[in-house]
């Protein structure tokens, strides 16, 4: 993707556009001071989360106020999932 698909980045552009677009309804109504990411597709990396940013930003109830919360890809990535289920199950064995 990263070596030229100009339609596998467009389409990255546009699902990053709508990630964002919902990251800053989100962030508007609940005030929240940062914003991560997880999942397979966030490997993808600023393909997707580049859009996402500067659609948050452009949609951002008073930024200059209340500011942009930043958008991060989680820590653990696309296992984030598989983690907190693992860590769940040991909880309860």
């Amino acid at each position: 993707m990263q070596q030229g698909d100009e339609v596998a980045q467009a389409l990255f552009a546009r699902l990053g556009r709508w990630l964002g677009v919902g990251i800053a309804s989100l962030a508007n109504i609940f005030e929240v001071d940062a914003v991560v990411v997880g999942g397979g597709l966030v490997e993808t990396g600023e393909l997707l989360l580049g859009p996402a940013r500067a659609t948050a930003r452009e949609f951002a109830y008073a930024p200059t106020a209340r500011g942009v919360p930043p958008v991060v890809p989680a820590t653990f990535g696309g296992d984030a999932g598989k983690i907190g289920a693992a860590l769940l199950a040991l909880d309860h064995a």
